[in-house]
């Protein structure tokens, strides 16, 4: 739904309720943990992020009114993509079983650990990365630098 939105807004609220979906389906297949991150991060901060460049980026209306008949094609596309992939994937078999998971691997202990151990250059060149981001809206939003 988010590639057939003319209004960025509303592209901005689809994507939202996307990656609610992911979160929701992280939370079912057993990692509560990263569901709620995901949640808070992608869904919470970025996509605020996301809505703030919006509405400081001043729109064409023009030029949002031009796509709308290719957004159209390529959504009608992807559903259709969506619904063989969901229609195979109904009629195959899986290609493995169930596996059983330590209760150690989805402890919050666990992801702490890596996050300020393992990947802490990462995580902190992420946080320099979306702050740069936000700098980059205001400066793109301000009449007069």
């Amino acid at each position: 739904m988010a590639i057939t939105r003319a209004n960025p807004l509303a592209t901005a609220l689809w994507i939202v309720v996307s990656l609610l979906s992911i979160g929701g389906l992280m939370g079912l297949l057993g990692a509560p943990i990263v569901a709620l991150l995901h949640i808070l991060l992608a869904a919470g901060a970025i996509m605020v992020l996301f809505v703030f460049v919006i509405m400081l980026v001043p729109l064409d209306k023009h030029a949002m009114s031009r796509g709308i008949r290719f957004g159209k094609v390529v959504g009608a596309f992807a559903a259709a993509y969506l619904v063989a992939v969901i229609v195979v994937a109904l009629f195959r078999a899986p290609l493995a079983g169930e596996t059983a998971i330590d209760p150690s691997y989805t402890a919050p202990s666990t992801l702490g650990s890596l996050l300020v151990g393992t990947f802490a250059i990462p995580f902190e060149l992420i946080s320099v990365v979306l702050l740069l981001a936000t700098v980059a809206a205001v400066v793109m939003g301000k009449k007069h630098i």
